[in-house]
């Protein structure tokens, strides 16, 4: 029979002998300590219930632990929650401000649209203006051009005549230039020519060290200019290509500048003649080629002639007729 703490204690039974009676007296002599009674008595029914003590143990752990598991798992579903809804509820507020600046921003591009039309519209306007103003640039340059070339019709320009006479080592003076002309034009190009068809004789620019400055020589009419520029492909070379002298017409700085041009293209091989006649600038790209009149520099640039339509240095007296030069 297994006792149980909840089952009620059995009667004393009856004393049977002397010894049962010495023993109780015994015992009654002693003060009775009660709780060590019952403790003891509890200690006997454990040993008693091991096996049930352990599963009910277990139970209660495990109880316990699914109490202690569910408040924990409790508790850090609600700092998840709130700490989820702080974050969501800072990003909606990150995400609202985002929205306000993207909205900004949008008007701000809208306002730079409209803004940037109108600047748009405006530069149109301006470079049409502009346009304009520079076409009217051009037309009065090209008349100006035309004007200060008319000018100089009756001018002829020559290269490499000697500026100083060795004898004296002083420059020559208009009558001396005028002898030199008068000699240069009668021996070498073989036609007559008297100091009153001269009008006026002057050098171009500063005199240089290394080489004698151009000279113009202005006639009284185009008839006796014109004469010479024809017969300019007579000899006045000298064994000495240096001192070779060459006539040319006297042009602007602008038609000057795209002779220049042109020649430098004749010596590149990239034409095949350039040449100047009554003022204009003329040339021909193959030998077979029509002559074609040169205005600009932006003319050889549209024939893919230059690569580079700025004007050369104009410090470049040094024009030369060639063989292929002054055709009519």
């Amino acid at each position: 029979m297994v006792i149980t703490r909840d089952m009620p204690r059995p009667k004393a039974q009856p004393k049977k002998s002397d010894a049962s009676t010495s023993a109780a007296n015994k015992k009654q002599s002693t003060p009775k300590n009660y709780e060590s009674e019952r403790l003891d008595s509890k200690f006997n029914d454990s040993e008693l219930t091991m096996s049930q003590l352990k599963d009910m143990i277990k139970a209660l752990s495990a109880e316990v632990f699914k109490k202690n598991y569910e408040a924990l798992e409790t508790d850090i579903q609600d700092e998840v929650e709130w700490r989820v809804t702080a974050q969501c509820e800072e990003m909606e507020e990150t995400i609202e401000s985002m929205k306000k600046e993207i909205s900004s921003i949008k008007e701000e591009r809208e306002e730079l649209k409209v803004e940037n039309r109108k600047m748009k519209r405006k530069i149109e306007r301006c470079e049409y203006k502009l346009s304009r103003q520079t076409s009217k640039i051009e037309e009065l340059e090209t008349k100006i051009d035309e004007i200060e070339q008319k000018h100089l019709d009756r001018d002829i320009q020559i290269v490499g005549l000697p500026e100083i006479i060795e004898a004296e080592g002083q420059e020559n003076s208009d009558e001396e230039e005028m002898k030199s002309i008068v000699k240069l034009v009668s021996e070498k190009m073989d036609m007559t020519l008297k100091a009153n068809n001269i009008e006026k004789i002057y050098r171009l620019g500063k005199k240089k060290a290394d080489r004698p400055r151009d000279v113009v020589v202005r006639f009284k009419t185009n008839i006796t200019k014109n004469k010479i520029i024809k017969k300019r492909k007579s000899t006045i070379n000298s064994p000495d290509p240096q001192k070779n002298v060459y006539i040319n017409d006297h042009l602007t700085e602008k038609r000057r500048n795209i002779l220049y041009a042109t020649r430098r293209l004749v010596k590149q091989k990239r034409i095949f003649a350039a040449w100047s006649q009554q003022g204009n600038i003329l040339i021909r790209l193959t030998e077979n080629d029509p002559p074609v009149h040169i205005k600009s520099h932006e003319q050889l640039a549209e024939l893919r002639l230059l690569d580079d339509i700025s004007e050369p240095d104009p410090d470049h007296d040094d024009i030369e007729e060639d063989e292929n030069d002054d055709e009519d």
